[in-house]
């Protein structure tokens, strides 16, 4: 599966003039996240299976091995881009978040496994040490990305512009918290430590007030800047007319902006709905999945009206190496939607459906 996407970019024919530092970002790890979202529901799919459940949990432990190899080759790669490059004011900072969300979500994944296996037995009971392991690896490895990540953030806000322009990579921030907390709320299962059990209620805390704040923003350049943009009101009448060609400019930006990393604001939605019910709180989870649920067919049938109207344009950006990785999204989002389908509200053919398309 992963392969079949890397033979993309193995064969694809690279421009010369290419810089690395714009090359390399955190945006790669969303073929670790898509890879280990999988993996994840397979082990969901495992625990609901009648027949060939030990063929799903190689498959399970497999997709979890190509995760975990691709974060240790992305983050090398990283590392020597921010090591080696500069990282000047202008640098889009909010993919190098991925960093941190890609070890949290492998650390889900690590521990849901050595839960599993722990029930089921088999073959891989010996490598309940590795799981347990590897888990506390790689959530230590997410945690010492943070404080990187919150210094770059406040240099570039403090020598930089002044300005906070809206970008879809306020959303991969959200992501990366709330991964982290799940993976944190993942790890208690693993090690029943207080500390932990308090650092995560931190973590999720810290991940809804970065939600709301996104949702805010998302909301005021999505809704109030093109609305009072297309209909300037000279009085407090509104014409039909102006609503009409009001309507109509909105759907025109919405077609020319929409692309394949708009799904990350309904991953994160999800997410959220997932960490919610963690712990407990049902209600706003349920909410909190129809959301999401409802900006990912929104964005989906944006990306429709996109290809019936400039479909040459996307199927270059579909099809262009630099943004590749970020269709990865649309397979997290994919087993992200089959895992809170059963978590939620117990639909085992949901979830079942979900994992064909993911995979």
């Amino acid at each position: 599966i992963t392969l079949s996407s890397f033979t993309v970019l193995f064969l694809y024919r690279k421009s010369e003039d290419r810089k690395i530092e714009d090359i390399l970002h955190g945006g790669w790890f969303f073929v670790t996240i898509g890879t280990q979202f999988v993996a994840l529901l397979s082990i969901e799919v495992a625990g609901q299976a009648t027949g060939h459940t030990l063929l799903i949990q190689y498959f399970s432990f497999a997709l979890w091995s190509v995760g975990t190899f691709l974060y240790l080759m992305f983050m090398t790669l990283m590392i020597w881009r921010l090591v080696f490059y500069p990282v000047t004011h202008d640098t889009e900072l909010s993919s190098y978040w991925m960093n941190t969300g890609a070890a949290a979500v492998t650390t889900v994944v690590g521990a849901a496994l050595h839960q599993q296996v722990q029930i089921t037995g088999g073959p891989f009971i010996e490598l309940l040490p590795f799981l347990k392991g590897f888990s506390l690896f790689f959530w230590a490895i997410g945690l010492w990305w943070l404080p990187f990540l919150i210094i770059l953030a406040i240099r570039k806000q403090v020598y930089g512009s002044r300005a906070i322009p809206f970008t879809v990579g306020y959303w991969e921030v959200v992501l990366s918290l709330s991964l982290y907390a799940a993976g944190t709320k993942q790890l208690t299962g693993l090690f029943d430590e207080h500390f932990i059990i308090r650092f995560s209620l931190y973590v999720s805390i810290a991940g809804a007030l970065v939600y709301c704040s996104a949702s805010a923003f998302t909301l005021a350049h999505l809704i109030v800047i093109p609305v009072w943009k297309a209909m300037p009101l000279q009085s407090l009448t509104i014409q039909w007319h102006s609503l009409h060609r009001g309507a109509i400019h909105i759907l025109q930006i919405a077609a020319c902006s929409v692309n394949t990393r708009w799904f990350i604001v309904g991953m994160a939605t999800i997410m959220m709905a997932l960490s919610s019910s963690s712990y407990g709180y049902n209600s706003v989870s349920s909410y909190l999945f129809i959301t999401g649920m409802g900006v990912f067919f929104s964005v989906a049938l944006f990306m429709v009206i996109k290809a019936l109207l400039y479909y040459e344009e996307l199927l270059r950006e579909l099809l262009d190496p630099r943004k590749l990785h970020y269709s990865f999204s649309l397979v997290g989002i994919a087993a992200l939607t089959g895992i809170c389908a059963f978590k939620l509200f117990g639909w085992h053919t949901v979830s079942y459906i979900f994992w064909y398309a993911a995979v």
